[in-house]
């Protein structure tokens, strides 16, 4: 990476970046035996399968507009290579079968974010917004429930000895399903939704205690989790397998404490 700093209140950031994720125990070592048919009835592990792999270019601009103002921009791009999925083989193999996880996929990432800071004395504001467009290069899909729009807003207000109370606001767009879909199911993208947090902490007390309270979904709205792909685009009897999706989490509250010793 470089990090250049033009002006005593500007930065520039310009990095590449590449990283790995190895087959978990589910995709590489499950052993299942496959019938005549070339059938099992879970989809078996693959022992050759190698790590995915990610590249990713990023530039980041920052700069303070005034004492209280901080503007961050930043733009990426990623290839992710060797994604592990799940396969169906024309012709079974005769040690796993139609059905087993290969490395079979390849996706582009692209997008960008800005945010807004503003902390003045005992106040804390940020505002943020990002755009992520990721696509499957195999079908030309977007990534399946990745909101490509989501944005952002937390409100802190510093009451006294290391006590802050902050407001927060998480914004998503459309999950991209539709076009997963389109030629089995037909269950539509995901519907947009936003939540709403409240946390009350005193980060530091006597004997170095830590205490935080959290209401997180302070207004208890229903939201949705989509069904996983597999099963979205599972038919059942000429109708979706599993036509509904997974309700969200509702009001919730979390109460936590540390201390050190």
């Amino acid at each position: 990476g470089f990090l250049m700093v033009p002006f005593s209140d500007t930065s520039i950031k310009l990095l590449y970046g590449r990283a790995f994720r190895a087959p978990n125990a589910r995709e590489w070592l499950v052993d299942l035996t496959p019938d005549e048919n070339g059938e099992t009835p879970y989809t078996n592990g693959n022992p050759d399968l190698i790590p995915e792999s990610i590249d990713t270019i990023e530039a980041e601009a920052t700069t303070a507009i005034n004492g209280t103002l901080k503007f961050r921009s930043s733009m990426f791009y990623s290839l992710i290579q060797n994604e592990i999925n799940k396969f169906v083989s024309a012709q079974a193999d005769p040690n796993l079968g139609l059905y087993y996880y290969g490395n079979v996929g390849t996706s582009t990432i692209y997008g960008g974010e800005a945010e807004l800071e503003w902390k003045p004395s005992n106040f804390l504001g940020v505002i943020n917004y990002s755009f992520v467009n990721s696509i499957n290069e195999d079908t030309g899909f977007q990534t399946y429930e990745f909101p490509p729009h989501m944005a952002h807003m937390r409100l802190g207000w510093h009451l006294g000895r290391s006590v802050w109370l902050t407001f927060r606001t998480d914004a998503f767009g459309p999950r991209p399903r539709s076009q997963w879909t389109a030629s089995s199911t037909g269950l539509p993208d995901g519907e947009p939704f936003a939540l709403c947090h409240l946390t009350a902490s005193a980060l530091k007390l006597r004997n170095n205690l830590r205490v935080s309270a959290s209401i997180l979904n302070i207004f208890d709205q229903q939201h949705q989790y989509l069904v996983y792909q597999d099963d979205a685009t599972e038919v059942r009897n000429g109708s979706p397998r599993y036509p509904n999706d997974m309700s969200g989490e509702g009001r919730t509250l979390y109460i936590s404490a540390t201390s050190d010793f």
